[in-house]
């Protein structure tokens, strides 16, 4: 919303500037009337296999000239193919995380988002838990790859089996971790609770199918290598004790959101970027939800 306020203020200017001559800044005022906003709960949600804990984030939304609301409670059910698997209450507006009584399944099964606000119409949004990675290998190398400017990157080579006949999106994250972060060998447990919003390492790839989402790692879509057997390539910066990589499959909404979430942040601070609309998929409200599946892998670099 910001952007598109940008992008009409310089397009303005530059009319003044045109049609103006040369006191051209002394025209007319122009007032822009602000669109009609109405307030509708958000929820954002990710679901991971094998996870034990949720955060999810539950605010109202407001128009651009709006204060923040006062922090409301919101109820959230969430259905594993009908059968409750949390219930809870939200703060808006408030980072909230909650734990599973037992870890989340890594097996296909649908899952309904359902929130309740007072005053509001209910939101919901369902997702099917895609099913894990098929990883036949992860190959790590030191110093293995080098970067646009010729200085040295180290380098995972991920080889995945994708299932014939179906959809399937992927997203790899590569961070890295210090000795303070993981000082056991105990690697799954130490990053059990890294957000998976955390900033990567700086990466490159070398592979037209991967896409660069800046932030949050690269995403594929298996339409191109549909049952095939195929080998990505990720150089990663990073001085740290440990190198880290997360495999993630998506769903469609899942990739879909990570492109134009990636989208919308490259396009920050410039005026005279296209507006971006990131992809949301709750009804009767805003926001994302979504659930993916995941495998983890840790190397030290030394």
């Amino acid at each position: 919303m910001n952007t598109y306020f940008n992008y009409l203020a310089v397009a303005a200017l530059f009319t003044l500037t045109s049609c103006g001559g040369s006191d051209s800044f002394s025209g007319s005022v122009v007032d822009i009337e602000l669109p009609d906003h109405e307030a509708k709960p958000t929820l954002v949600l990710h679901l991971i296999g094998k996870d034990t804990f949720f955060t999810p984030f539950a605010d109202i939304s407001r128009s651009i000239d709006e204060q923040n609301p006062e922090q409301i409670t919101a109820r959230l059910t969430l259905l594993r193919d009908n059968s409750e698997a949390a219930s809870v209450d939200l703060i808006t507006n408030v980072e909230n995380s909650y734990d599973f009584s037992e870890p989340l399944p890594v097996e296909p099964a649908t899952y309904t988002a359902t929130m309740i606000v007072s005053g509001f119409e209910t939101v919901t949004a369902t997702q099917r838990m895609p099913s894990p990675p098929d990883i036949n290998e992860v190959r790590f190398t030191k110093d293995g790859s080098v970067d646009a400017l010729g200085f040295s990157q180290d380098e995972w080579e991920i080889e995945i089996n994708d299932p014939a006949g179906e959809a399937n999106y992927y997203l790899f994250r590569p961070l890295t971790i210090s000795d303070a972060e993981c000082p056991t060998d105990d690697f799954e447990d130490c990053t059990l609770r890294r957000s998976s919003d955390e900033s990567i390492n700086i990466a490159q790839s070398p592979d037209p199918l991967l896409q660069d989402i800046e932030g949050y790692g690269f995403v594929l879509n298996d339409e191109r290598i549909d049952g095939q057997t195929y080998t990505v390539r990720i150089s990663a910066e990073g001085q740290e004790a440990y190198h880290f990589l997360e495999v993630l499959t998506l769903t469609e909404d899942g990739y879909r959101y990570f492109l134009s979430k990636g989208a919308y942040d490259r396009s920050e601070g410039n005026p005279f970027a296209e507006p971006v609309n990131v992809h949301e998929n709750v009804e009767a409200g805003y926001g994302i939800f979504l659930t993916s599946n995941r495998a983890r892998f840790v190397r030290r670099r030394d």
